[in-house]
């Protein structure tokens, strides 16, 4: 059982105010409603609600969620066994379309359990708000990090991008092995997963754009992150700058993969960016030897046969 149930209201038109006060007269857990006197929008709702609650850990739900009755009980059983402090405990989801749970487990990522350290799991992958029981200093985190990232840096940008993301770069993750939230999916879902067969496939930027672009992406990440650990709970300070790090790597490896593919950088100077990115010790070739021989492949044909013709 919960500890409490905090409701943020951002301004809606419906029934939400009558169906929390008929909910609230019969639930076993206190129940606290509150309107925005002015509309936030849904990431800066949820940070502010989550800020609110008095509990240790925040566990977020929408709308489209049926939690399963044992969520709770999971959660604060990895909460009781674990050895270290936790900072983020994540889970899957199964499917509901109509009537029907449909066989896929989402997101499939999270299928490999176990306890993480800063960096281990991918940062940037996308899990539903369902998925997250998150510490409430991460979640303070994340509303403070949400004011240094410029707008386009992080795509979605809603608490729960925000909440994982720092979690998995700067705190203590673990992944339960289960299902734990049926998520409806209907034609009314703001966010919801689509059908495999009905997936279209987004357009592709021309390469020299897309290296510039990750570039930006990876140093304006980088320097939110230094910002944040300078200027934040000491707490998550040290793993907050290693991820600052980490992604300055990855911002200089894009900007060397840059050079190798503009043409109006002198060929000697493209020949010292490749070894730079693929060759260098320091450098941060991506996240899997696959990906890493992939990228250099392509990095070595575009110098030797030039971008434009990669580029047809």
């Amino acid at each position: 059982m919960p500890l409490e149930l905090v409701i943020a209201d951002d301004r809606s038109t419906d029934r939400t105010a009558a169906i929390v006060a008929e909910f609230a007269r019969t639930a076993p857990f206190p129940v606290h409603f509150t309107v925005n006197p002015e509309r936030l929008g849904y990431t800066r709702n949820f940070l502010a609600a989550a800020l609110s609650c008095r509990g240790c850990y925040i566990a977020f739900c929408d709308q489209d969620d049926i939690w399963a009755p044992e969520k709770l009980v999971r959660v604060a059983a990895a909460l009781a066994r674990s050895p270290r402090q936790l900072d983020l405990i994540l889970h899957t989801c199964s499917l509901l379309r109509g009537e029907e749970v449909d066989p896929e487990i989402f997101p499939a990522y999270l299928q490999r359990p176990g306890t993480f350290a800063p960096l281990e799991l991918d940062p940037l992958c996308i899990v539903p708000g369902h998925s997250i029981v998150a510490r409430l200093d991460l979640v303070e985190l994340a509303s403070r990090f949400l004011d240094l990232l410029p707008e386009g840096v992080f795509v979605g940008r809603g608490h729960d991008d925000l909440t994982y993301f720092l979690g998995t770069v700067a705190g203590t993750t673990e992944v339960l092995d289960a299902p734990l939230v049926l998520w409806r999916q209907h034609s009314g879902n703001t966010c919801g997963v689509p059908r495999s067969a009905g997936d279209s496939r987004p357009e592709v930027q021309p390469h020299l754009q897309f290296l510039r672009s990750h570039a930006a992406k990876w140093s304006a990440l980088a320097l939110a992150l230094g910002e944040l650990a300078n200027n934040g709970d000491a707490t998550y300070s040290s793993g907050l700058a290693r991820a600052s790090g980490f992604f300055e790597s990855r911002a200089r490896f894009f900007t060397m993969r840059g050079h190798v593919s503009d043409p109006a950088v002198a060929y000697g100077s493209r020949i010292k960016a490749l070894f730079g990115a693929h060759l260098s010790p320091r450098s941060v070739r991506g996240s899997g030897r696959r990906e890493g021989l992939r990228n250099l492949l392509r990095d070595l044909a575009t110098l030797l046969l030039g971008p434009q013709r990669l580029e047809r």
